[in-house]
């Protein structure tokens, strides 16, 4: 190894350094997977295994069958329960119960029977000697119940194995072993037989399952469980095995969940009955003697009629005595100190490990029991320390990890003890005042905390720490506001947990909180405020009164140590333990301030109140149709638009109306009507700013695009044309056009009704008919005349070639293959194939001219083969144009920044957006070169084309396929004939062709939307005889399966094919 860092080799690969180690892709150690060569490794394989299996060890559950010759059977405690398949339907499977595994487990096939939801779990299972013989191959939840009790169940969470052991016992068992429990109720009367383990229960629901029942007849046990009573033991027989199950798991990542699911708010668990017996005892007979000591009387059990017989008379419980000679006494990993009733806490320091390690550090914190978390200004670094962690990816050893744990861990650096929290809250007291809780956020983390106080016969005024909580603030940033909500939110929880569990009503709680924005959205109803606001607001409302809140200052907000975080030196001196000054006050347990409210916290009208809802008000003019766009869509000709429009007006007419109601078949002066409101509709969208100018008699601005046409508004409030056309002796509307604008939907379908009706005149003919009523600006009425002519003869061509080639076949690939070339073959020749010609707007018939002149030079420079004047003619036409091109497009630039900066003044977000975007040039992604995954550059065509294939094929990868066992296969007679989906019809058809949307990408087969759009009802019933035929054959044609993959390139790298994804451009038909 030495070696080659003297040579500056990579110690994997074994080549010159270009690379860091971590960025090696070479394999790992065959012996110990560390990141060096094979051969580098040292002979002692075992100690590098050991040595790579201490940092990458992972979670482990061992299950040990051992076969032994033995010259006698054991029974091991089974039981028969039922399981709830994924229906809810009851199963019987049966159970062993371990307790020496600490984890459950299932058998594969159970649970594929019971059609259980997997997790995954990344989990080894080991053997005997610490033997891996494999993996678990997930876990699920499942509920037991015992057969005699439906009350007695248990939810289990059970890692999926494919065997869990051999059938149990190993040979039958004689029966008469059973007949001497047939007083009992035995949870498997079947345990003398062998059978299948279904499941086995382990430790962690040991507790839950057995009762304090036992009986010991002749060396076999008999214990109690909520499954009924379970047999245990040696018995007569031959068994050829004998079989031991131990598990264990990872400590590190149960202690850690349970660390973190014991910062949470549990719900209080209401009594069984024997719970709510023993606690009724308690209270009736304990007592507490001169020394401090508590007494209570032994809770025993009545007589069993059926048990008494089965007791030995001879055997009796001698009298023994027992006493405590330590201070201290361990109560769930916290110290109690029995003489003087209180508790204390004892942390031992992280730097006492051997090896500083992720799994160290984490078991470390997950050791801290604080449950009711009088240590949350200690704990919450901690939770922010491994937030840290996991949010920046820190690992051992790197710089960053070590200062992150110097400054986070500054609280584990000493062993201290944190003593003489009081247990006992309620002091002698003759008068209990509810208690008071405190909520605070920072940045970083919000807590809540809550105090009790009582008032003794002599006056003395105690305070005590009741229980406290805090959370992390999420990694999405979220506004101090909404943190300190969120705080207020968790102090709600916390005082309804402990007004629950002390049997005091929350309405007589005081709240406290050092934010006036969150005491002005308590005040105030939820549905004032933004989404996250108010479902918070909501929820506090519900659990208390605005009233109850009061504003405290952050000096004396005890829950500002808790979002912080404090040294246990300071802690004891703070005043989390004692609580503020005013709590000591009998005559006002909080303080007496006005609380400012949001108005007084804005400083001007302008300014916007935090979180509320924006009230937005829309005013629409009566004599428009709301939503007229969408009208305008619906219809492909401008006679069923006016019908449509004029049955909306009569409506509306006859709600307002209802005596002279009109109905009937429409009249003239309706659908004259219908039209003149959609086209003042148009109007209004479009000359807005000109129609409002007109009616209050002011001059149109000169940058209209109409003030040259001399408008006015009729006596029916219609946009028209003036001039000096006014006195002329023809009519109305020769005289005074209506104005229509260019591109509208409208002016569209007007130009095709006179094209239509005119029997596809001339382009003068149709433009003459249109300017006698409608004046359409900067509309080229020829060309639009000319584009409706090109669609007819489209049609007509492709008519004759539909019935030449498409001929009826049942095979749907042949069909759609001959309409295809149909399509094609009369675009070819109607359409002709043209190359989008580059539109720049600064390009304008002067640069046109220049461009010209060059190209005349270039070709009179050839043909004169290169002489002088030639020559420098060509120069000289050359720099002029790229002189005129540089100018023009520098004004343009100018240009184009001052409408922008006009447009922002003016407050016109839209058309602002639209001009700075006018500029950006859309990024072609650069295909004819590419790098592969070393980062080397591939110049070739056809290991390019590998290259983008090899990356889609990664990209596009399918998940992992549902497992079998989770589909659900509906009952077939629950489906009945009239349920069934009908055939589509040619109706359905042509709306979907008529929907279809226009300038869209063709697929593979290089149709576009509008061939089949415009193409005619002969190619419309083809297309539905095609679907007829994919509808009964169940199969679509194969170009159909294709598609065009285009690489969009997102950011970074434009020649790293792993910076761009995908869009699939799919047939147009399909």
């Amino acid at each position: 190894m030495g070696y080659c860092k003297k040579l500056k080799l990579c110690s994997n690969c074994l080549t010159f350094k270009s690379h860091t180690i971590d960025k090696c892709r070479a394999k790992l150690c065959k012996i110990c997977t560390k990141p060096h060569n094979t051969i580098l490794c040292s002979k002692d394989s075992n100690d590098s295994k050991s040595d790579s299996q201490t940092e990458n060890e992972l979670p482990s559950i061992s299950s040990n069958n051992a076969i032994v010759p033995a010259t006698q059977a054991v029974l091991l405690p089974t039981a028969i329960v039922y399981v709830k398949d994924i229906n809810g339907i009851s199963q019987n499977c049966r159970l062993l119960i371990d307790s020496a595994s600490q984890g459950s487990f299932i058998r594969e096939s159970c649970v594929n029977s019971l059609q259980l939801n997997r997790t995954k779990a990344n989990i080894s299972v080991d053997g005997l000697s610490s033997r891996k013989v494999g993996r678990v191959a997930g876990s699920v939840k499942l509920q037991t119940t015992s057969q005699f009790n439906k009350n007695a169940s248990i939810t289990v969470d059970a890692l999926i194995t494919p065997k869990i052991t051999c059938d149990l016992p190993q040979c039958p068992v004689d029966a008469s072993v059973l007949k001497t429990f047939k007083q009992l109720q035995l949870a498997d009367v079947n345990c003398h037989q062998p059978g299948p383990i279904d499941i086995r229960l382990g430790a962690d629901v040991f507790g839950e399952i057995m009762l304090s029942g036992h009986l010991n007849v002749s060396g076999i046990s008999a214990s109690e469980s909520i499954f009924g009573w379970v047999i245990l033991g040696k018995t007569k027989g031959i068994s050829q095995t004998i079989t031991s199950n131990h598990a264990s798991c990872n400590a590190v990542e149960f202690e850690l969940d349970k660390f973190w699911q014991l910062k949470e708010i549990s719900n209080i668990k209401p009594y069984t009955q024997e719970e709510t017996a023993c606690e009724n005892h308690f209270i009736q007979t304990f007592s507490r003697d001169s020394t401090g000591r508590f007494a209570v009387k032994f809770p025993f059990r009545k007589s069993s009629n059926e048990l008494t017989n089965l007791i030995q008379e001879d055997l009796r419980l001698p009298n023994a005595s027992l006493s405590i000679d330590d201070d201290t006494a361990n109560t769930l990993g916290i110290l109690w100190h029995p003489a003087s009733d209180v508790f204390s806490f004892k942390v031992n320091s992280l730097f006492l490990e051997l090896t500083l390690t992720k799994n160290t550090l984490l078991s470390t914190i997950a050791k801290t029991f604080d449950p009711l978390g009088w240590l949350s200004p200690i704990t919450i670094q901690s939770k922010l320390l491994t937030q840290k962690l996991w949010k920046y990816q820190l690992q051992c050893g790197m710089k960053s990890f070590l200062q992150a744990l110097q400054t986070n861990g500054r609280h584990y650096q000493r062993t201290y003890y944190l003593s003489k929290i009081s247990k006992y809250l309620f002091h002698d007291p003759d008068k209990e005042i509810p208690p008071d809780g405190f909520s605070d956020a920072s940045e970083k983390a919000y807590a809540a905390v809550i105090y009790c106080h009582s008032v003794s016969n002599t006056g003395q005024i105690k305070v005590q720490l009741v229980i406290a909580k805090t959370k992390v603030a999420p990694l999405k940033t979220i506004s101090l506001p909404r943190l300190e909500l969120c705080g207020a939110l968790l102090l709600s929880k916390l005082m309804d947990f402990t007004c629950k569990a002390f049997d005091i009503p929350i309405s007589q709680s005081h709240f406290h909180t050092d934010s006036t924005i969150v005491l002005a959205w308590i005040g105030s109803h939820a549905s004032r405020w933004k989404t996250f606001v108010a479902n918070r607001v909501a929820k506090i409302q519900t659990l208390s009164s605005p009233t109850q809140w009061h504003h405290v200052s952050g000096n004396e907000n005890p829950a500002d140590l808790a979002t912080r975080g404090v040294s246990s030196s300071a802690l004891l001196t703070s005043v989390w333990l004692c609580g503020p000054e005013f709590l000591y006050n009998e005559c006002s347990f909080h303080p007496e301030s006005s609380v400012p409210t949001l108005n007084d916290s804005v400083s001007t009208l302008n300014d916007p109140v935090p979180e509320e809802r924006c009230c937005v008000q829309s005013t629409i003019a009566a004599n428009h149709l709301p939503n007229s766009n969408d009208l305008f869509q619906k219809y492909s000709s401008l006679s069923k638009l006016k019908r449509a429009a004029a049955y909306c007006l009569r409506f509306v007419n006859n709600c307002r109306n209802s005596k002279d109601k009109v109905t009937g078949f429409l009249n003239t002066s309706e659908l004259t009507n219908a039209i003149n409101v959609l086209i003042k509709s148009v109007q209004f969208i479009v000359f807005n700013n000109e129609i409002n100018a007109l009616k209050i008699n002011q001059a149109l601005s000169c940058r209209s695009k109409i003030l040259s046409l001399n408008p006015f508004l009729d006596n029916s409030g219609i946009l028209r044309v003036g001039g000096r056309l006014r006195h002329a002796n023809i009519a109305y509307g020769h005289k005074h056009p209506i104005l229509l604008p260019k591109g509208h939907i409208l002016t569209d379908l007007i130009v095709r009704h006179y094209h239509e009706i005119l029997l596809h005149a001339c382009p003068q003919l149709v433009q003459s008919s249109i300017q006698e009523q409608y004046w359409i600006i900067g509309y080229n009425n020829q060309e639009a005349v000319a584009d409706f002519g090109l669609m007819k003869e489209y049609q007509t061509v492709l008519d004759k070639e539909l019935s030449k080639n498409v001929l009826d076949d049942d095979d749907v690939n042949r069909k759609w293959e001959s309409t295809k070339r149909s399509i094609l073959s009369t675009t070819e020749k109607i359409l002709k194939r043209e190359r989008a010609p580059i539109i720049q707007d600064w390009f304008d018939n002067e640069c046109r001219a220049a461009t010209e002149n060059k190209n005349k030079a270039y070709k009179k420079m050839i043909n004169r083969k290169f002489t002088r004047n030639a020559t420098e003619e060509y120069k000289q036409t050359r720099s002029n144009e790229k002189r005129l091109h540089k100018s023009k497009k520098k004004c343009h630039k100018e240009n184009l920044l001052e409408e922008v900066e006009r447009l922002k003044s003016s407050n016109e977000s839209r058309a602002f957006y639209r001009a700075v975007n006018k500029e950006h040039k859309d990024f072609k992604p650069k295909t004819t070169l590419c790098k592969d995954k070393n980062r080397g550059i591939i110049s070739e065509k056809e290991k390019v084309i590998e290259r983008w294939v090899e990356h889609f094929n990664q990209l596009l990868k399918t998940g992992t396929q549902t497992p079998s066992q989770v589909i659900i296969e509906a009952p077939a007679e629950e489906y009945e004939e009239e349920d069934l989906i009908e055939t589509p019809t040619i109706d359905e058809v042509q709306d979907i062709i008529d929907k279809l949307k226009n300038h869209k990408a063709a697929g593979p087969d290089e149709i576009p939307s509008e061939l089949i759009k415009y193409g005619g009802k002969k190619l419309t019933r083809i297309i539905y005889e095609i679907i007829i035929l994919i509808w009964e054959s169940e199969t679509v044609p194969k170009e159909w399966n294709l598609g065009i993959l285009c690489p969009v390139h997102k950011k970074g790298d434009a020649l790293n094919c792993e910076n761009y994804r995908g869009i699939s451009l799919l047939c147009i038909a399909y």
